[in-house]
């Protein structure tokens, strides 16, 4: 349990850097007027990818650690339940 928590924690932590580093980038691009390549069209698409990415993998580690935290809630309950009545 312990490894999940610290994997979801990580996950979460490596996507807020990366949408961070993304921000930090397409601003200074636009302040620089900086072109990067670009799919199909004007705007480049591998920041708007990579930065929602990073969004969607910092909302699956949250609702994962909240998935763990209840388990582990019905685990604990489940075990101060089993030691008081002595089952």
């Amino acid at each position: 349990m312990k490894r999940l928590i610290v994997g979801s924690v990580i996950a979460f932590g490596a996507g807020a850097l990366v949408f961070g580093a993304i921000a930090v980038f397409s601003n200074v691009a636009r302040f620089s007027d900086i072109n990067w390549w670009s799919v199909n069209g004007v705007t480049p698409m591998w920041p708007l990818t990579v930065g929602y990415s990073s969004m969607l993998l910092m909302a699956l580690s949250t609702s994962f650690l909240i998935v763990l935290a209840i388990i582990d809630l019905i685990r604990g309950a489940r075990l101060k339940w089993e030691t008081q009545t002595g089952e």
